[in-house]
């Protein structure tokens, strides 16, 4: 559980740690992260979470390579 919810969060951590420059819209993923946490405890799924996840960590890596 511990593993799931590290990995869920790794979207905001990268946030806290590139430019705004690497995100299209950068207050999108402020929203993006805030909402995790509820997503989280009411809704409960992570199918949906994971996907998400793995999706900006696939547009990180992405950005990154490119620059």
């Amino acid at each position: 559980m511990m593993f799931l919810s590290s990995m869920l969060f790794f979207p905001c951590v990268v946030r806290q740690f590139c430019n705004s420059e690497f995100w299209i819209d950068a207050w999108d993923v402020e929203l993006f992260c805030f909402n995790f946490g509820y997503q989280i405890l009411i809704i409960n799924h992570f199918t949906f979470l994971l996907m998400g996840s793995t999706f900006f960590q696939n547009q990180t890596l992405r950005r990154l390579r490119e620059h």
